[in-house]
Order: C-alpha cells, then structure tokens, then sequence
C-alpha cells in the first residue's frame, strides 16, 4: 500500500472512529513538522557547506559566498535549535504513536514505512517544492 492509499484509508477509518480520526491527524501533523525540520536541516548545511568551502581561481581560493561570520554564527545557532526541536519531536511522535486506539489503523499508518524511501514519494516530492526546497 502506498503512503497516499495509507492516508486514505487513515481517513476514511476516521469517518467510524473519531478517536482514531484524531489519532491519525496528530500523527500525520507531527511526521509534517518533522519533514519541515528535515528540510530546513538540510538547507542550513549546505548554505554552511557553501560558504565555508574555498572555491579555485586561478592561484587563490576564494570563499563561494561573502559572508560575514555572524551570519555563519546564526545559522550554527539554528542547526543546534533544529536538533533539539527533532529531538523532542521524536519523543512526541512516539509517546502518540503507544496511543493509537486501533492496532488496524496503526498497521495502515505505518504500512508508509515498509516502502524504501517512502519520503520520496511524489505528493511529498511536490510538497517539498512548492515550499522552497
């Protein structure tokens, strides 16, 4: 079952069971905020990597970007708030995913994880896109 299917099926359960409907929303709403974190992670790293890493022209190197350390400070700063944000959204997304109220539902949310490379899906692909990443 592919990560969209598992959503609808997620979603249509929910119409039965309410309890199940929040469950799933919450769920879903935290793997989101976990993407967001990923990406802007993975943004942060590469701006670091480009500004830090000399480029050769000619007989001298030169930075890729003019940046003044501040800047290079900042963002340090916000990779160490995004690990500690992970690092709590993990936690959250475990103590709600030992709340499910139905293990058929569970077995349908998590189905996504069994595919290789599920974050690589197309709606997810589009998602990342259309917010700048």
């Amino acid at each position: 079952m592919g990560s969209h299917a598992a959503v609808e099926t997620i979603l249509s359960y929910g119409l039965r069971a309410p309890a199940a409907c929040s469950w799933a929303h919450q769920m879903i709403e935290l793997d989101i905020l976990r993407c967001e974190i990923v990406q802007r992670e993975s943004y942060l790293i590469e701006k670091c990597r480009q500004a830090t890493e000399p480029v050769e022209n000619g007989d001298h190197l030169y930075p890729q970007e003019e940046l003044d350390q501040q800047k290079l400070d900042e963002w340090h700063e916000e990779l160490k708030t995004l690990n500690q944000d992970y690092w709590s959204l993990e936690r959250r997304i475990y103590a709600n995913d030992k709340r499910c109220p139905d293990p058929p539902l569970k077995r349908a949310y998590m189905a996504r994880d069994n595919r290789r490379q599920w974050y690589l899906c197309r709606w997810l692909r589009e998602d990342c896109a259309k917010r700048g990443g």
